[in-house]
C-alpha cells in the first residue's frame, strides 16, 4: 500500500492541536494510486492491503475517464487508512474487523459516508470527508462532523475569485497573509472554505459567500487559522468557525472540525 506523505500531515496535526487540542480525528494524504498498479498490490496479498468491498469495485469500473477512476480510488484508499488509523489511535481496545467492512457510499447530497452494517457499534457516527486535486488526495475520519480539503494553486481561482471571496476578504488576506502572492491567498481561502462547506453540509449545503472570512491568525510560517462567520441566510444566528491550514509544495490544505455538532 502507497505510504502516505506525513510532512503535510504532521503540519495539521501540529496545528490541530492548537486549535481544537480535544478533537479526535485521523487524516491520511496520499499521492494518486493507479487501478492498475493497485490490482498488482491486491494480488499480492500484502498484510497492510486496503481493500475495497465489492460495491466499490463495480463504482470503480464505471468510472471512464482514467484520472477520474484514480481519483476516486485513492480518495476511497484514504478515507480506509483515515478510519483504520483513527481506531488504532482511539480505540486500540477494538477488536480487529476486516477492511472490506469498511464500506463508503454517497449520501443523498454526494457527501461520503460509512455503511454501518458491518461496522463495529463503536464506529457508528465516525464521520469522513474527501478531497482530490492535482496528484494527491485526501481523507479526515473524525468522532464529529467534519470537512478536509486540499487544492492545488490554479489561475483558475483567479477567474473565478468573484465567486467565492468578497471584497473585504480580500483586504484581510493581503493584510494578515503579506508574504504570500494573490493567488496563493485565493488558494488558501479556497481550501478553506471547501473545508467548512463540507463540514456543514451534514445539516445543510451551503454556500461559498455564506462563509466570511474576519481574521487569520498565524500559527507558524506556512500553518495558520482561519476564522469564519457563517451567515446561515438569517435563519438562525452566526456561527463562528476556525479552519486549520496549511500548504505545501504547490497545494492547500484544511481542516474543519466545528465544536457544534450540526447533525440532525
Amino acid at each position: 500500500m502507497p505510504r502516505p506523505d506525513k510532512l503535510p500531515l504532521l503540519r495539521l496535526s501540529m496545528l490541530l492541536s492548537q486549535v481544537l487540542p480535544q478533537s479526535r480525528a485521523e487524516s491520511v494524504l496520499l499521492q494518486l494510486v493507479q487501478p492498475e498498479d493497485y490490482l498488482c498490490l491486491l494480488a499480492q496479498r500484502s498484510s497492510d492491503q486496503i481493500e475495497l468491498s465489492p460495491q466499490e469495485f463495480e463504482t470503480l469500473k464505471a468510472f471512464k475517464l482514467p484520472k477520474r477512476r484514480s481519483q476516486w480510488l485513492t480518495g476511497r484508499l484514504c478515507a480506509k487508512q483515515a478510519v483504520v488509523g483513527y481506531c488504532r489511535k482511539y480505540l486500540p481496545h477494538l477488536p480487529e474487523f476486516y477492511q472490506t467492512h469498511i464500506h463508503i457510499r454517497n449520501a443523498s447530497t454526494g457527501r461520503p459516508e460509512l455503511d454501518g452494517k458491518q461496522l463495529p457499534p463503536a464506529l457508528h457516527g465516525l464521520d469522513i470527508s474527501i478531497s482530490h486535486s492535482g496528484d494527491y488526495a485526501i481523507a479526515l475520519a473524525s468522532s464529529a462532523p467534519c470537512g478536509i480539503d486540499i487544492q492545488q494553486r490554479s489561475e483558475t481561482l483567479t477567474r473565478v475569485r468573484d465567486r467565492f471571496c468578497l471584497k473585504e476578504e480580500e483586504v484581510i488576506l493581503q493584510r494578515q497573509l503579506p508574504t504570500l502572492d494573490s493567488l496563493w491567498q485565493l488558494t488558501l481561502l479556497w481550501a478553506a472554505k471547501e473545508a467548512a462547506k463540507k463540514a456543514l453540509s451534514c445539516h445543510e449545503m451551503p454556500g461559498f459567500l455564506q462563509f466570511i472570512l474576519t481574521d487569520i491568525g498565524k500559527i507558524k510560517s506556512s500553518a495558520f487559522i482561519f476564522y469564519f462567520q457563517h451567515d446561515r441566510q438569517g435563519l438562525l444566528p452566526l456561527v463562528a468557525l476556525r479552519i486549520a491550514v496549511t500548504h505545501f509544495d504547490d497545494y492547500a490544505l484544511a481542516i474543519c472540525l466545528p465544536e457544534e455538532d450540526f447533525r440532525a
